[in-house]
């Protein structure tokens, strides 16, 4: 993390663009995991070692905001972009251990076409991300990641529907495929939870 030469007013922006790539590494982890279903456990070691290294990113963050006098952006608003940046990856790492620990034999087809889907939210949430110092055409970027999570919204909806039809899932299956696409469903709504503090942010600084 070299940061030190950095002028005070763009380290932030450093800070959250390593941030972002970070949970777009995790992203494309989690993904190819679930594509390619073997070695899970070094898999999910990896993804869990990124999620430590977004914590890291994470409370330096927070140790800048507490030392600095003067922001590029309100205080409130870094708070709050730097703790649902973290929630997303801390999503994702979740999933990957509980696919270890739920020994799933073979990922479903929610979770393959999910992950995929993830990594092209967390990818538009970069683009946009690159471009906060600027805050110019941001828009097309949270537009798009409100599009993904509706697109979604759609796969968990399906999903849990075929979940819960009689007689397809034996009970504790439905348990466990139930807590893996809510805890994808969150990842999703996180993405868009972070598209909505940018929009935000563009907003108030216009």
């Amino acid at each position: 993390m070299r940061l030190n030469f950095l002028p005070q007013e763009r380290i932030f922006y450093e800070l959250f663009k390593q941030d972002i790539a970070n949970i777009s590494a995790g992203t494309v982890a989690l993904a190819d995991m679930v594509r390619n279903y073997q070695g899970v456990k070094a898999k999910a070691a990896h993804i869990a070692d990124l999620e430590h290294d977004g914590d890291k990113i994470t409370h330096e963050i927070f140790r800048r905001l507490n030392i600095s006098f003067v922001t590029p952006i309100e205080r409130e608003d870094i708070v709050a972009l730097a703790s649902i940046l973290d929630s997303v990856l801390d999503l994702v790492e979740e999933i990957a251990a509980m696919l270890v620990l739920y020994n799933v034999r073979v990922p479903s087809v929610y979770l393959l076409e999910a992950s995929t889907l993830l990594v092209d939210a967390v990818d538009q949430l970069r683009y946009a991300i690159d471009g906060l110092e600027d805050l110019k055409g941001l828009d097309k970027f949270w537009i798009e990641v409100h599009r993904i999570e509706n697109e979604g919204d759609v796969l968990y909806r399906n999903a849990i529907s075929e979940l819960f039809s009689k007689d397809v899932y034996e009970p504790l299956e439905v348990i466990k495929w139930n807590r893996l696409y809510d805890l994808m469903e969150k990842a999703f709504d996180k993405c868009e939870d972070v598209a909505n503090v940018i929009e935000n942010l563009v907003i108030k600084n216009a």
